[in-house]
């Protein structure tokens, strides 16, 4: 009885000695899935914070379009006088006297009896 104790043992060692190599390796895999759980979660983290960044600052440019938008809407309602018929008329009146009066300017210093001899003495 003693040999089949022996042998149980024995056998009853590789046994454990092969459930032990199993186990270590089991445990190497779980730790190399935490740590790859790990950086999922890091890299989980990191891609909310710029999603929030990235929806704030979208945001943030619709309300500056917006802005321009307004703006916009704003200059050319300002600017619709100055493209009308009255508006060109006005703009090139303006022109023309300012043409005649720096005109008449540069003739009075050519000429200092120019004006009078425009308007009379």
């Amino acid at each position: 009885m003693a040999g089949e104790s022996s042998v149980t043992e024995q056998s009853c060692e590789r046994t454990h000695k092969g459930i032990d190599k199993q186990l270590e390796v089991a445990e190497r895999r779980l730790n190399a899935h935490s740590e790859t759980i790990t950086d999922l979660k890091i890299i989980v983290g990191q891609l909310t914070q710029l999603l929030e960044t990235t929806t704030k600052a979208l945001e943030t440019m619709e309300k500056r379009v917006a802005a321009l938008e307004t703006a916009r809407e704003d200059i050319e309602e300002a600017n619709g006088f100055w493209n009308s018929p009255g508006g060109q008329w006005i703009i090139k009146g303006s022109v023309t006297l300012a043409l005649i009066i720096t005109l008449a300017a540069i003739g009075q210093n050519v000429n200092p009896d120019f004006l009078a001899s425009i308007f009379g003495k």
